[in-house]
């Protein structure tokens, strides 16, 4: 499935603003 493929985009996404929040 695609999600699957773009579901770990999506989590490296959230980490990354997370990252740049802090």
């Amino acid at each position: 499935r695609a999600i699957q493929k773009i579901s770990p985009m999506i989590v490296n996404s959230m980490s990354f603003f997370t990252r740049m929040r802090n």
